[in-house]
């Protein structure tokens, strides 16, 4: 029986201790099965051979049948990304299935008045007065009133929520039970949890990698981190859900596209997928913004540092000292001082201690069942936990009065967003009158007045922007960095591609490589090839080699292995070189020594 038909309802593996290493095996053939007959074209056959909905539930189903569906459309993957992606994401699972290296033995205890802690909605405007079910017909896990006593290897009983007992697993911590029902129902959990983010994985992968074949088709990020290499983000993210669930770690696509690293979720929040935060462990300003810089918007995120939530509490001659203990309190800012060692004098030495203070407790010894948060002191954590709460306030705002305002969408009357339609009396006079001068591939002089991680910006109106993409600075990188190319506050001379008018400000798509001939067109480069040794100048260093510029943004490649061995080169240095070979379609200039 095949699986063409949408499932009515949902299905569920039912897994135990017991038949967890079985299932996962099972589990890695049929995925890698399923991910061969797709680079074979016929993922569609092998569906209706295989009924993999009962064995392996039925999210994982609906994202192979979804990515069945771009079969037709799949781009060339000469060197297998995603499977080297997919084989990633099922050691990652692995990895939080079987590896546990600290064992604590654990028992359910469930108060008389059990206090309701849930993943937050964001239609909730306050938190519910009662236990939404105080059934006890539920499986334990699926029953969140309770909570699960950890007595033995501990110095006092620690009560932990269901959520934090699946979380620790991050951490390479398990829990045994005297009951065998209740350690075969936090398998079940467990692995349906793995299993519905290991889905969703797949089906951002499906979304993720034609958009990275397309830009890039040379290279292709790890968009799958080691354990180690989200330690920082989980740690928050633990912090976080220390009181209530209230934070998640994001999924593929919202951490490589949206650079949303974790979502939190509050009461009071409205905002139904929670705000965005992005996390990282920048101790100094130069990095902070440079973080902030590459990013589109950053007042709608909550970006966390230590040199962010260095800047958040009180310092000596600071001017928002009396707003700052408005947020936090004079008793958390007192005990926050006395656990930091040293009394550091500026926002620079603050961020530098609890930069060592968070890295320090992800490599200490694990001897609590909650992982590595007890290593980070408490007035620390609640620092942590009020300031991403008022920042994740303060985004969602920003972002409401940006779609209010000048977004490319508005909020209707019924709370749904739609495309905003600007009339013709959106724009200023003078803008109306700049677009009207300047139609597609004519020419515009115009100064650099910024920089982002993937354009430069000039700036006509008010209301009237004009962007380089980094794609339409040179002819020969379309990953050019546009601080090579342009200065700020300079001035240049650029083409105009298009108006895109479907926002506030309006955006003027301009071109700068388009000022000028396209020097790998056949004609320049037949003349080029007859000359035996020329003169090139060196703008890059990398670990292929050199890349050497010919003529005006004519750039070929002189290879590492054809460098003499101990010669320092320099950037902006003449050296002789002769072309081996030329590639018109690919852009590429193959160059050796003269």
């Amino acid at each position: 029986m095949g699986t063409s038909g949408r499932e009515n309802t949902e299905v569920e593996p039912k897994i135990g201790a017991a038949q967890l290493d079985e299932f996962f095996r099972e589990l890695r053939q049929t995925v890698l099965d399923l991910e061969n007959a797709f680079d074979n074209g016929n993922l569609s056959r092998r569906l209706g051979e295989i009924d993999i909905q009962p064995r392996l539930g039925s999210a994982i189903s609906r994202s192979y049948r979804r990515l069945a569906k771009t079969q037709s459309n799949r781009l060339q993957d000469p060197n297998g990304r995603r499977m080297r992606t997919v084989h990633d994401l099922l050691s990652q699972m692995r990895e939080e299935l079987f590896e546990i290296n600290t064992w604590f033995h654990a028992e359910i205890d469930t108060p008389p008045q059990p206090e309701v802690v849930q993943p937050i909605r964001a239609d909730q405007r306050s938190p519910p007065d009662g236990p939404t079910d105080r059934s006890d017909s539920k499986p334990p896990w699926r029953n969140t009133n309770h909570r699960y006593l950890v007595r033995q290897n501990v110095t006092h009983p620690i009560r932990m929520r269901p959520d934090q007992i699946l979380g620790s697993r991050s951490w390479g911590i398990g829990f045994v039970f005297d009951d065998q029902d209740v350690t075969d129902a936090l398998v079940a959990q467990m692995t349906l949890n793995a299993l519905r983010k290991f889905a969703q994985d797949l089906d951002d992968l499906t979304s993720l990698l034609p958009r990275v074949l397309r830009a890039a088709p040379d290279r292709f990020p790890h968009l799958v981190p080691p354990r180690s290499g989200r330690a920082f983000e989980q740690l928050i993210t633990d912090i976080l859900n220390e009181e209530a669930q209230h934070a998640q770690l994001s999924g593929l696509c919202e951490d490589y596209l949206q650079k949303t690293d974790i979502r939190v979720k509050y009461p009071d929040l409205d905002r139904k997928r929670g705000a965005r935060v992005q996390v990282t462990i920048a101790s100094t300003h130069t990095l902070h913004q440079k973080k902030i810089l590459g990013m589109r918007h950053p007042e709608q995120f909550v970006i966390l540092s230590p040199w962010s939530l260095a800047s958040a509490v009180p310092q000596v001659g600071d001017l928002n000292h009396d707003q700052k203990r408005a947020l936090l309190g004079d008793d958390l800012i007192r005990e926050f001082w006395e656990c930091i060692p040293g009394t550091p004098s500026d926002i620079a030495g603050l961020s530098n201690q609890l930069k060592t203070i968070l890295t320090s407790a992800i490599t200490q010894p694990l001897y609590d069942p909650r992982g590595p948060l007890v290593h980070v002191p408490d007035p620390i954590r609640r620092l942590i936990q009020i300031w991403v709460h008022a920042e994740a306030l303060r985004s969602t705002q920003a972002l409401r009065i940006y779609e209010a305002t000048e977004g490319r969408y508005r909020r209707g009357r019924d709370g749904r967003l739609r495309i905003r339609r600007l009339s013709d009396s959106s724009l200023s006079p003078s803008s109306l009158e700049f677009i009207k001068q300047h139609p597609t591939d004519s020419t515009v002089r115009a100064t650099v007045e910024r920089f982002s991680s993937r354009a430069a910006w000039v700036e006509f109106s008010s209301d009237l922007h004009g962007r380089v993409d980094r794609k339409e600075i040179s002819w020969s990188d379309p990953n050019a960095d546009p601080q090579r190319f342009l200065d700020i506050g300079r001035e240049y001379e650029f083409k105009v591609r298009r108006v895109s008018a479907s926002r506030l400000p309006a955006i003027v798509e301009l071109s700068l490589k388009r000022t000028m001939q396209d020097p790998w067109r056949p004609e320049n480069l037949r003349n080029l090839a007859t000359i035996g040794v020329v003169q090139g100048r060196i703008v890059r260093k990398s670990d292929l080699g050199l890349f050497v510029e010919i003529e005006s943004d004519l750039i070929g490649l002189l290879h590492v292995s054809r460098l003499p061995e101990d010669e320092p080169y320099s950037l902006d240095q003449m050296i002789a070189v002769t072309i081996e070979s030329i590639d018109i379609k690919a852009r590429r200039m193959v160059l050796a020594p003269a």
